[in-house]
């Protein structure tokens, strides 16, 4: 099963919205995709235990050979990208990203759980001890007005209108220190 063909596959699938084919990326799609479609943590899960078992061992060639930071290659270091950026294609040069972040910090965790042309579903985690502010910016959505909801256990702690005019469109929002919260992002 060639891996870049269905990447590709479910990386249009997620642009047009077009559900024809998830039959087979349930099945072929990047372990990301899959989990897009199903909803099953378990299919990221896998492809992180695969990453941390690579990482795992002190091995020569990311220790004391490296020389050149482009010469070390980490398996499933794609996998991390497509869950904090929401762009599920392997490809490591894709400009499909869903989601960019800045001014985040070492202890900054996210999942983009939901891509979409209208709609962004994304939870995040800060395990800093202090709150900061975020921002995300926003890439592939159609031009309109959206609404951007922030929850904490189902309860919205802040919610706004913006105005998605461009690719790159900023939204800054307050990131809680030691809280899981969701953010969706949804067209009116």
């Amino acid at each position: 099963m060639d891996r870049a063909f269905w990447s590709v596959v479910g990386t249009w699938r997620n642009i047009v919205g077009d559900s024809s084919y998830d039959s087979l990326l349930k099945v072929a799609g990047s372990p990301y995709v899959r989990y897009q479609l199903t909803g099953k943590i378990k299919n990221i899960e896998d492809e992180l235990e695969l990453l941390l078992e690579d990482i795992r061992y002190n091995k020569p060639l990311r220790t004391e050979l490296v020389l050149f930071t482009d010469r070390v290659r980490t398996f499933g270091a794609r996998h991390l990208k497509a869950m904090i950026t929401g762009d599920g294609n392997t490809e490591g040069s894709s400009p499909y990203y869903y989601v960019s972040w800045e001014n985040t910090d070492n202890d900054f965790t996210a999942l983009v759980k939901e891509t979409g042309n209208k709609n962004v579903g994304i939870d995040v985690y800060s395990h800093s001890l202090e709150d900061y502010n975020v921002t995300l910016r926003l890439w592939q959505l159609q031009k309109g007005r959206y609404n951007f909801q922030i929850t904490d256990n189902g309860s919205v702690i802040d919610t706004k209108e913006f105005d998605f005019t461009q690719p790159g469109t900023r939204v800054k929002f307050n990131l809680p220190a030691g809280k899981l919260i969701s953010i969706n992002v949804n067209k009116k």
